[in-house]
């Protein structure tokens, strides 16, 4: 049985549950390399079928998050509530124990950009979860960034260069008010948390073409300023430096013949 308190909140793993390999060393892979050394992943039929169960079980758990997530309540809180659905369901978070972490997802509100550690911040409705009534620009943020996805998605195909989704980023947000955040990518995804390819969504160089049964995420991170970034103390956590706000719709897809599949729709 694996255990973390955190302020009155006992995180518990039963025994059933099955542990991936890095919990155990505590270390995790190392992000940057990895997308340098690991060796290419295949899946075969029985492993697709499982992203694919996998797929569906992230989409009803934040289907239960939206339906019970409210103004004034915590990150931490909701962490608890994602926390709990997946257990309900047999599963692991995938995040607890990954180089010593002690939550089971990140929560990234308004000028933060990334890895966002649950805490005791409040949700209110100005955040860009869109809870209660927000303003325009938050819904236009939200939207742009949905598209980014979703423009990105529509390109990928078996045979079709990375080197194309910079581009369609660009020509999504050619004439708006926002940009895409440099730092951060799409990786590979299955047997491992990251695996590669690395999806860089600003134009950078990605070698390569898609190939069929590949599965990576799709997640620019969009921002309603200046796309720069600093890390917090508590080196996890990426926020705006001028504080503007952000927005990211992530999705998992796997490359077929005719094009993409979504396994978290």
């Amino acid at each position: 049985m694996l255990t973390t308190q955190y302020r009155k909140r006992i995180y518990t793993i039963p025994i059933s549950i099955p542990r991936p390999k890095y919990i155990y060393d505590n270390v995790g892979e190392d992000i940057k390399e990895n997308f340098v050394i690991l060796p290419k992943i295949s899946y075969n039929e029985i492993d697709i079928e499982g992203m694919r169960t996998v797929g569906r079980l992230a989409k009803k758990i934040m289907k239960h998050v939206f339906e019970n997530i409210a103004i004034g309540m915590t990150t931490n809180s909701v962490d608890y509530i994602i926390y709990q659905k997946i257990i309900e369901n047999n599963a692991y978070p995938s995040l607890f124990g990954y180089r010593k972490y002690v939550r089971s997802s990140f929560i990234s509100p308004n000028n933060v950009a990334n890895h966002g550690m649950p805490d005791f911040y409040l949700l209110s409705a100005a955040d860009t979860v869109l809870i209660g009534d927000v303003d325009k620009q938050a819904l236009e943020l939200c939207e742009m960034a949905k598209k980014c996805t979703y423009n990105i998605i529509s390109s990928c195909k078996e045979g079709q260069r990375f080197n194309i989704i910079g581009k369609i980023v660009r020509e999504t947000l050619k004439n708006s008010r926002f940009s895409v955040i440099p730092e951060f990518a799409g990786h590979g995804i299955g047997k491992n948390l990251y695996e590669s390819p690395q999806i860089t969504f600003d134009g950078s160089y990605i070698p390569g073409h898609m190939e069929k049964g590949m599965i990576f995420t799709i997640e620019p991170i969009i921002t309603e300023g200046k796309p720069k970034v600093y890390l917090w103390p508590n080196t996890c956590t990426f926020s705006t430096k001028d504080l503007r706000r952000t927005a990211k719709f992530e999705r998992t897809i796997m490359i077929t013949e005719s094009g993409a599949e979504v396994l978290t729709d």
